[in-house]
């Protein structure tokens, strides 16, 4: 078991960085968790939660670049997709509406959404980068979405920033909190 509360914890601290008071918190429940055999997912993501996975996944394009950054979020052994789960993912769009990539599957990069709408009827990139242009970055909920996986439609929160290196991209992390 030891074992398992380490390899969980490196998957945490990767994403939510090592030694934080969250990523202590998270390890002990998951831990907790993954050793009792509960069923269904083994944490439930919040917004706090996500918009710590954004501001880790803006550290990393701002690190590796675009192209390298978009690989290693892509890949789940670093903590940015669990798409079973809460459907957390990492994505990216344009200023211009194109999507620069989009690890839940539901988008192709060099898409062109920039006349794409929410269910209340704003432009998806318009609204996206009216958050991802604050200094902190910042979230909405979007009920626009289906869940990655289990298709289920259902409030999902969408968090986004622009690196500091890639000013006409707007970096997400988005999940179903509920799901």
């Amino acid at each position: 078991m030891d074992a398992l509360h380490h390899r969980h914890h490196g998957m945490v601290g990767g994403c939510l960085g090592q030694g934080s008071t969250m990523m202590k918190v998270w390890a002990s429940l998951a831990f907790g968790v993954l050793t009792m055999g509960l069923a269904g997912p083994a944490l439930a993501f919040d917004r706090v939660d996500v918009d710590a996975v954004r501001d880790k996944a803006v550290k990393v394009i701002d690190e590796k670049g675009l192209k390298d950054g978009a690989a290693y979020l892509g890949d789940p052994a670093n903590g940015f997709l669990d798409l079973k789960g809460p459907g957390l993912h990492t994505w990216a769009v344009t200023r211009k509406g194109t999507i620069a990539f989009d690890h839940s599957g539901q988008t192709q990069p060099d898409m062109d959404i920039s006349n794409l709408t929410t269910v209340d009827g704003q432009n998806v990139t318009t609204k996206t980068f009216s958050y991802a242009d604050k200094p902190e970055g910042g979230g909405y909920d979007d009920q626009s979405w289906p869940h990655p996986v289990t298709g289920a439609m259902g409030t999902a929160y969408v968090s986004c920033k622009t690196p500091t290196t890639q000013r006409d991209v707007a970096i997400c992390a988005m999940a179903w909190p509920n799901q």
